[in-house]
Formats: C-alpha cells, sequence, structure tokens
C-alpha cells in the first residue's frame, strides 16, 4: 500500500495553514476493501498532524469509485471537480 504526499507550503500566505496533497493512493487488488487503505489513511493523518499539518487534499479521478467512498468514510469533503489536460510533446 501506498500514497504520495506532496507538500502544499506555496499555499501557505493565502491558506493561512500548512497542507499537502494526496495523490497516487494504491492498494494491491487482493488487500481491497479489507481496511487497509483507511488505516493507511488514518496513520497518515495522525503524523501529518504531529508535522503541524492541518489539512490534507486529496486529488482522485472522478470516476474512482473506490476511493471517493473511503475518503468520505474519513471525513474529507468534495470541494471541487476538475479537468485534466494532456499533450503530447514532440521532438522539432
Amino acid at each position: 500500500m501506498e500514497v504520495t504526499v506532496v507538500g502544499l507550503d506555496w499555499y501557505m500566505p493565502r491558506w493561512n495553514v500548512r497542507s499537502v496533497g494526496l495523490v497516487d493512493l494504491y492498494v494491491p487488488e487482493a488487500s481491497r476493501r479489507m481496511g487497509y487503505g483507511q488505516a493507511l489513511l488514518i496513520d497518515l493523518c495522525k503524523r501529518l498532524v504531529k508535522e503541524n499539518i492541518v489539512l490534507a487534499e486529496a486529488h482522485v479521478d472522478v470516476d474512482n469509485d473506490a476511493t471517493i467512498p473511503l475518503l468520505d468514510s474519513l471525513g474529507f469533503t468534495l470541494i471541487d471537480k476538475g479537468n485534466t489536460f494532456r499533450r503530447a510533446i514532440e521532438p522539432t
């Protein structure tokens, strides 16, 4: 199981709090729906509090039917939906 934690300190002047972004939550297929992802995020949030982080923001695909209910069960609130843009970069 893993999750990537990205520091969002550049938002501190605007948000007035220390925050992190959570992306790429991964639980192996065989370990899903057993509470491991929930335990990982609960333990992570406890550790973040010790580091004076008071806000965690998770970025999840809108069609991720497993992670959205998980975050909801942990008290995360949906605040926005976004678009993903992609462009192939070709040598000139």
